[in-house]
């Protein structure tokens, strides 16, 4: 990733936008701030656990140093994704449901499988003590890859920029598969039967953006 941005740089490519995720805000012992995650809030590489998130903080720091050293009227953005869901509604592009460990996608698996749903800790400190996440259509993760670096360089910005891709609502996993059972219960279905289990190691209470 890095040589593709210090290629992209030297050949004069003047925006680019780097495909980031909230994982940089948290490891084990990480509290959701009551008002979400703030920009300004990532932590540094040696104190992420997981490689997925070391990795894309690592590429974020470098990013902006070079930015700062030697393109500073370059524009830079990252974006950091938190839960971005669902298919484009023509699905030109989809992801495959067969194994994907997504919460959506493990949904579809049990209700086409007819078997039943897990959801992997009753215990946590929320609503309806059950884990919460900020989730987001990916169409709408589309438009801001489009729109955001076009209307900043409408307004002549410039420099290494980084938002939270989310919609600022923290939502549990037992209020979407209520409405999920809603929907059968609606369509004449029998509802999606559902199962508690333990925590999974690393599991978060509430993680959602701050969006302000």
């Amino acid at each position: 990733t890095c040589a593709l941005f210090d290629i992209a740089l030297k050949e004069g490519v003047s925006s680019i936008v780097f495909s980031s995720s909230a994982t940089v805000y948290t490891h084990a012992g990480t509290h959701c701030p009551a008002e979400g995650f703030h920009e300004t809030l990532a932590l540094e590489p040696d104190k992420l656990e997981n490689h997925y998130a070391k990795s894309k903080r690592s590429v974020e720091i470098y990013m902006e140093k070079v930015l700062h050293d030697r393109y500073p009227e370059r524009l830079l953005l990252s974006l950091r994704y938190f839960n971005p869901v669902a298919n484009h509604p023509d699905k030109p592009l989809w992801e495959s449901s067969k194994m994907s460990p997504n919460l959506f996608a493990s949904l579809k698996r049990c209700i086409l499988n007819g078997s039943v749903f897990k959801i992997h800790g009753r215990d946590f400190n929320t609503r309806d003590a059950t884990a919460e996440r900020d989730f987001i259509h990916v169409v709408d993760v589309s438009h801001a890859h489009l729109e955001l670096p076009q209307h900043l360089n409408d307004k002549g910005m410039h420099g290494y920029r980084v938002y939270n891709i989310g919609r600022g609502q923290a939502v549990s996993v037992k209020q979407i598969v209520s409405k999920v059972q809603d929907l059968q219960r609606m369509r004449g279905e029998e509802p999606l039967r559902v199962e508690y289990g333990e925590r999974r190691p690393g599991d978060h209470e509430q993680v959602f953006a701050n969006v302000d």
